[in-house]
């Protein structure tokens, strides 16, 4: 599922720090899931991404990109101290 769908569907319409909090760390499962163990996060990012290279990134950098666009308006409601060591929010702050 695209990661701003799985965010918005866990959330169903409750905008608390609970609720907001458990879809983000939903979303990083995801997002773990799917890359595997991470070493070097720059270098995954260009792998994975397509990140920095000369084509433009790729789908996966767009759904990355749409997640942040949904997620940014519920940043304010967690704490950086919160989020800043899960691996999602590692991604939009190295590519975004």
């Amino acid at each position: 599922m695209y990661l701003s769908e799985l965010f918005l569907q866990e959330l169903n319409q409750d905008y608390s720090a609970v609720s907001v909090r458990k879809a983000l760390y939903l979303c990083n499962e995801e997002i773990a899931r799917r890359l595997g163990p991470v070493g070097d996060l720059k270098a995954e990012c260009r792998e994975y991404f397509g990140y920095g290279q000369e084509t433009n990134e790729n789908r996966e950098f767009a759904e990355l990109a749409d997640f942040w666009d949904i997620y940014k308006e519920f940043d304010h409601i967690l704490s950086l101290r919160e989020t800043e060591e899960l691996l999602i929010m590692k991604l939009v702050y190295v590519m975004l």
